[in-house]
């Protein structure tokens, strides 16, 4: 089904987007480091690198119970809408940060607005058929490992030692995709349920075509409550996958 393709497709690019947004600063580290006058011979370099490079993760650790809360009770569309805008914002102040504290605060802001890996893998799950769904999560998979391997150096290229603002190109490019996957959310995803809505059907016939079975969703406001709960508590693994990744870059940059 066409339908189904366009779905993973625009789901997919925005799992790359986060992805891409955690790696493309990791081959100009150094770089940018001795931009903000911290030179590759004092001790203190290799520490604010790490901790540079984490800190957009970090963020993502802190938040990603919230954003699963949001996304249940807000609902999806909402959900990514605002994920996305506010990575782009912070990605792009990030682009004109001229210190070391600043650019790790506008890093990890962008890494705490970020919802979007969580709430794509839902869409991933939700909106395609269920003969389709273990190809669409690893179709989704593959698109975040190619931006974590490509994101570095796509961001180095357009690293430009000479100017002012030498990763504001980058983070501009960066800011300029997340703007055009917005826009594909506001039009693509018109048939996603809304949470403050009472009792709420999901438009995925007319997504999926006739043969797929539209689900009814009891959303009431029993109903939301216990889902927020359930979102804490019952993490799937790629969930737990995430925050031990976090945590995992939390403790590497410590050490």
């Amino acid at each position: 089904n066409p339908s189904v393709w366009k779905h993973v497709t625009v789901v997919s690019l925005i799992i790359f987007f986060d992805g891409f947004c955690s790696s493309y600063v990791f081959k100009y580290l150094s770089s940018l480091l001795i931009d903000f006058g911290t030179p590759v011979d004092l001790p203190e370099h290799e520490e604010k690198s790490y901790w540079l490079a984490s800190s957009y993760d970090i963020g993502k650790c802190l938040s990603s119970l919230y954003w699963g809360i949001h996304f249940d009770s807000k609902g999806r569309k909402s959900g990514l809408a605002w994920s996305l805008g506010m990575t782009c914002f912070f990605n792009l102040v990030f682009g004109v940060a001229e210190s070391y504290v600043f650019a790790f605060v506008c890093r990890f802001l962008a890494g705490l607005a970020s919802g979007m890996l969580i709430g794509s893998k839902i869409l991933m799950t939700e909106g395609v058929p269920p003969e389709f769904t273990s190809l669409s999560v690893g179709i989704s998979l593959s698109a975040w490992t190619i931006s974590l391997t490509l994101g570095p150096y796509i961001g180095y290229s357009f690293y430009d030692d000479s100017s002012d603002f030498p990763h504001l190109a980058v983070a501009g490019g960066v800011s300029a995709f997340g703007l055009i996957l917005l826009i594909l959310v506001a039009i693509h995803f018109n048939y996603l349920y809304e949470g403050d809505q009472s009792t709420t059907k999901r438009e995925d016939a007319s997504l999926m075509g006739s043969s797929y079975e539209p689900i009814v969703v009891a959303n009431n406001a029993n109903q939301r409550s216990l889902d927020r709960y359930l979102t804490v508590f019952s993490l799937t693994n790629s969930d737990k996958l995430c925050y031990g990744y976090g945590i995992a870059l939390l403790y590497s940059s410590a050490i």
